[in-house]
């Protein structure tokens, strides 16, 4: 997957009312600080997750990206991050968008993919660090289209598999992984 997803596409509803709430309870300075349409590596956006001691599901502001030694990580292998040691103080998270951008190799073209199913949800792991919590998007093999265009793909969930994605980290995603997308060539 690339490091591009849009967040708001001027479409959705229930993401135009989650602004809307983070814009009337955050400080102006604060909420200026969020991506709130083409999200690159390294921004603040609005992210699902599950909260234990409310036990609810609900939304945190996150940077995208583990910036743990030189460089900047921004996706994990759905297949092996259990196992890594690098992800190891991770927990479930759910990314809110209307899509993402994927780019082929020849001829170099740059591709929006979304789905039916509105909003969507990438399914992520986030952690702790020094400056607040950060996420990564969790990839997997990619199928169908996307594989002529790139060989790994988000794994993108409704809303229903996100909050339980959000609830157990062990959840086998990729049964559920919206397979339906729909690819346009982005401007």
């Amino acid at each position: 997957m690339c490091g591009r997803y849009q967040f708001y596409d001027n479409k959705s509803i229930s993401i135009r009312h989650l602004i809307a709430m983070a814009k009337s309870k955050m400080p102006p300075a604060e909420f200026g600080q969020l991506s709130l349409f083409e999200v690159f590596p390294n921004q603040k956006v609005l992210i699902g997750a599950y909260d234990e001691k409310t036990q609810r599901f609900g939304s945190a502001i996150m940077k995208w990206g583990y910036t743990r030694g030189k460089g900047i990580v921004i996706n994990a292998r759905y297949e092996t991050f259990l196992s890594s040691p690098f992800f190891a103080d991770s927990f479930p998270c759910a990314v809110q968008c209307s899509g993402y951008y994927e780019w082929s190799k020849q001829p170099r073209r740059k591709y929006y993919f979304t789905s039916e199913t509105e909003p969507v949800y990438l399914a992520g792991i986030c952690h702790q660090e020094a400056d607040g919590l950060h996420f990564v998007i969790l990839t997997e093999d990619a199928r169908d289209a996307q594989k002529k265009i790139h060989d790994r793909q988000p794994i993108m969930l409704d809303k229903e598999k996100a909050k339980a994605w959000c609830k157990d980290i062990t959840m086998p995603l990729s049964q559920f992984s919206l397979q339906n997308r729909i690819i346009q060539i982005a401007a």
